[in-house]
C-alpha cells in the first residue's frame, strides 16, 4: 500500500526552524530507505513528502528489483538510509545470523554507487528521538500501518532538518 501525500505542514516548520536550509534542499529529491526483512520507503521532493510505503525484503533480490523501480519513477538526487550496528550486549542475538539488514545496506551503497547517486546513513536513534510519532501527526505525516514506512519519513524529516556536514560523499542537495 503506497501512500501518496503532498503536505506542506512540515515545509512550513522547516522554513521556519532553518531558512538557509529550506532554500537548499528546495529542489531535492530525496529516497529514504529504513532497511529490513520489510523495508520502509520514503520520497521527499524538496519538504514535501510525496510517497511512503514498505515492502517485503526477506528475499534480497527484491529489494535490488524495487530500487530500480524507484530510481527510475522518482529519479532521486539524493539516497538516505538508516544505518546498522551490532552493539555488544546484543552480540549473542547476532550469533550465527545471515545479517539481513547490513546485506541490504550494502546493497544499497553499491546501487547507488552504480547509479552515481551520492548517500547518507544514519543511527535509528537520530531519528526517533527528535521524529516521534507526534510530531508526524502535527506535520501530517504520519501514515496508519506503515511502521516502516513511517521510520523512513522519520529519517527524511530529521535529515532535512538537521543534515550532514562535512561528509565527503554528500554533494550539495539543491546541486
Amino acid at each position: 500500500m503506497s501512500i501518496e501525500l503532498d503536505n506542506q505542514c512540515f515545509g512550513d516548520f522547516l522554513k521556519k526552524a532553518s531558512p538557509d536550509r529550506y532554500l537548499a534542499i528546495r529542489h531535492s529529491r530525496l529516497l529514504i530507505f529504513d532497511p529490513g526483512e520489510t523495508t520502509g520507503v520514503a520520497v521527499f521532493y524538496g519538504s514535501n513528502l510525496v510517497s511512503t510505503n514498505q515492502f517485503k525484503t526477506k528475499n534480497r533480490s527484491t529489494f535490488h528489483k524495487q530500487f530500480q523501480v524507484l530510481i527510475k519513477h522518482y529519479k532521486p538526487n539524493f539516497v538516505l538510509f538508516e544505518d546498522y550496528r551490532v552493539y555488544g550486549w546484543k552480540r549473542n542475538q547476532h550469533a550465527w545470523s545471515d545479517l539481513h539488514t547490513p546485506k541490504i545496506i550494502g546493497q544499497i551503497e553499491a546501487l547507488c554507487g552504480i547509479h552515481n547517486l551520492c548517500y547518507h546513513s544514519q543511527m535509528a536513534f537520530q531519528a526517533k528521538q527528535f521524529c516521534s510519532d507526534e510530531r508526524l501527526k502535527e506535520w501530517g505525516l504520519y501514515s496508519i500501518g506503515l511502521q516502516h514506512g513511517r521510520d523512513a519519513v522519520r529519517h527524511g524529516c530529521y535529515f532535512l532538518l538537521f543534515g550532514k556536514k562535512g561528509n565527503p560523499n554528500e554533494k550539495p542537495l539543491a546541486g
